[in-house]
């Protein structure tokens, strides 16, 4: 649920700033990086850094929601996890350009395998508890489709502006 949330604060700083950037004339290159350095920074660097924390501080509690047993030291492993992919988010504010592609492989392989253990999960195991089916699965494929969609561009534009 928590990270329903996020998305949503994301999308609406996104869109303020997609807004206010289109009146003042920012082209379709700058529209389309602000768009991706939102999924980057807002919801895969803030985002992400807000996800490992439960793991890190309460791994127990992480554990019983997805529906896992409590005591495995993996629950704070993958919050540290979290907390690197969600540095990497946030230096896209940084650092521009190819720099971009780490965090996208990066989260595009996390979110993937995610997806396919809670899967595993829910066919395998009948474990349909909240924090391991329904919006997070779809989110955890939706969100680097679009990612990938969104650099695609990027880079196309780029490339397209540098050329003429």
């Amino acid at each position: 649920m928590a990270f329903l949330v996020v998305i949503a604060i994301v999308s609406a700083a996104a869109l303020i700033h997609v807004l206010a950037a289109h009146r003042s004339g920012v082209d379709r290159q700058g529209i389309i990086e602000i768009c991706l350095l939102y999924v980057l920074a807002g919801v895969w660097g803030f985002g992400a850094a807000l996800l490992a924390l439960p793991h890190i501080l309460v791994p127990d509690y992480v554990a019983g929601y997805v529906g896992w047993d409590a005591g495995s030291p993996f629950q704070v492993e993958l919050g540290f996890a979290n907390l690197g992919r969600a540095f990497l988010g946030i230096l896209c504010i940084w650092y521009r350009g190819t720099f971009w592609i780490a965090p996208i492989v990066t989260n595009t392989v996390f979110g993937l395998g995610a997806a396919y253990v809670h899967v595993h999960e829910m066919l395998e195991h009948a474990n349909f508890s909240e924090g391991n089916a329904g919006p997070v699965v779809f989110l955890d494929v939706l969100v680097p489709v679009v990612a990938i969609a969104l650099f695609v561009a990027y880079s196309r534009v780029s490339r397209t502006s540098t050329d003429a």
